[in-house]
């Protein structure tokens, strides 16, 4: 939270945390130095802290992070209105004394725009539904924002607002989070790859933690309790779930709050087969929806929401866009066998020579094909006329692609991979610490 603080208020952070960093990056021994060098260019106390965190992690020989704070994109802001969808709503007393509130909220929202979940604080947000009342899927419109892409965080600014909009039904929910699907395969490599700075990129115990949000369709296979922490007897709050989609299988952990929150969802009533305790949720028939966050170094993930979907036709295409999301490419041949059945054909998925492509919503259909044919080539005037697409246009897209293959390397290294489900494995190595 010092680090995000201080790159967030202070101007003369955003210039000293990237360039001490490098510095220290490169010369790791000499991280107390090289700090204290730098320490009177910091007039802020909260600059100071920040400076004094990286020392920290000098010390404690946290490479990785240093690097990651290194990055140019550290300090990157976007100035946006965009939408969201309600993942997490958590109460918090970190701001209670600062704003007077009685009542503080951490909320974690899925931001399709971004092809993120961030995080934000509900001080002084101004809605017309009080912030308690918010429910998991349901729509925001959000205006007024900062929003920070190496921190996955937006900070509001003067005449904020997040408005409460009608969510819908649940299927077009679904829909709405396609970019956080995942394999029960893919989602484990991941997690337990300590690679979380494509998602999250530090590691805090001080505030609100993000992770890596995934989401699965899947059956409940199994329910197990869980040892209390002290290793005698059973944590009666939460237990553990083995669930099984197309791919395989996925253990996480479950509490019993997240449980009775989403079987008594209003949307859910008719698909729950009325469920009423965590441990029947293993002879649970259908299909399910399970959203989980994994923290960085933890061994499971922790389910935040569980759909309930019934028997639902449409699940074998998310299962599908669920691996094609992962890889981002497969080989032509490959994608007609195992997905050549699915009518209509996937909206996302893009066929470009040998290959099917995943493209997410927002992403024009030939700037996004002209892109991955010319490797991301920059073209010039003559050659978008004979391709019959605006210059603009494509170097727009070009730079938004650079930017958000600077803040997601996997992405880039699939996308221009002979061999992507070869590559995710070995970019999501799990000694790759």
């Amino acid at each position: 939270m010092v680090l995000y603080d201080a790159v967030c208020t202070a101007d003369e952070a955003r210039e000293l945390l990237p360039r001490v960093a490098a510095k220290v990056a490169e010369d790791m021994p000499s991280a107390d130095a090289i700090v204290e060098a730098e320490r009177p260019r910091a007039t802020k106390t909260i600059s100071k802290r920040a400076l004094g965190l990286l020392k920290l992690l000098g010390r404690r020989q946290c490479e990785n992070i240093i690097r990651q704070l290194a990055a140019p994109d550290v300090s990157t802001r976007l100035s946006a209105d965009f939408d969201g969808i309600v993942l997490q709503l958590i109460e918090s007393g970190r701001w209670e004394r600062k704003f007077g509130r009685t009542r503080v909220f951490d909320m974690v929202i899925a931001a399709p725009e971004f092809m993120k979940t961030i995080a934000l604080s509900t001080t002084e947000i101004e809605t017309a539904v009080p912030v308690d009342r918010f429910q998991i899927y349901d729509r925001l419109t959000l205006s007024n924002f900062h929003v920070y892409p190496f921190f996955n965080r937006a900070h509001a600014v003067r005449g904020r607002e997040a408005s409460r909009v009608d969510v819908g039904t649940r299927l077009q929910d679904l829909g709405r989070l396609r970019f956080l699907l995942r394999t029960s395969l893919h989602a484990k490599q991941i997690g337990t790859s300590r690679r979380l700075c494509m998602f999250t990129p530090l590691d805090t115990l001080e505030g609100f933690r993000l992770g890596f949000y995934f989401a699965m369709v899947c059956r409940p296979l199994k329910v197990s309790s869980v040892r209390g922490p002290g290793g005698y007897g059973y944590d009666l709050s939460q237990a553990e779930v083995s669930f099984e989609d197309e791919y395989g299988t996925l253990d996480a952990r479950m509490s019993v709050e997240v449980f009775r929150r989403s079987v008594e969802d209003p949307l859910q009533k008719a698909y729950t087969a009325g469920l009423s305790d965590l441990l029947d949720l293993e002879g649970y028939k259908g299909w399910m929806l399970v959203v989980a966050v994994w923290f960085f170094a933890d061994a499971l993930p922790y389910v935040a929401f569980a759909g309930f979907l019934g028997n639902d036709p449409a699940i074998s295409r998310y299962s599908a866009l669920a691996y094609i999301n992962s890889v981002r490419k497969i080989e032509a041949s490959e994608y007609r066998s195992r997905f050549a059945s699915l009518q209509p054909p996937l909206a996302n998925v893009v066929g470009i020579g040998e290959h099917f492509y995943y493209k997410e919503d927002r992403w024009p259909d030939k700037p996004f094909k002209i892109l991955i044919e010319t490797n991301m080539k920059n073209l010039s005037f003559s050659e978008t006329l004979r391709l019959g697409i605006s210059l603009n246009e494509y170097q727009e897209f070009c730079v938004k692609m650079r930017g958000l293959f600077n803040m997601r390397a996997d992405l880039e290294a699939l996308y221009f991979s002979p061999n992507p489900e070869d590559d995710f494995s070995r970019f999501f190595a799990e000694e790759t610490a």
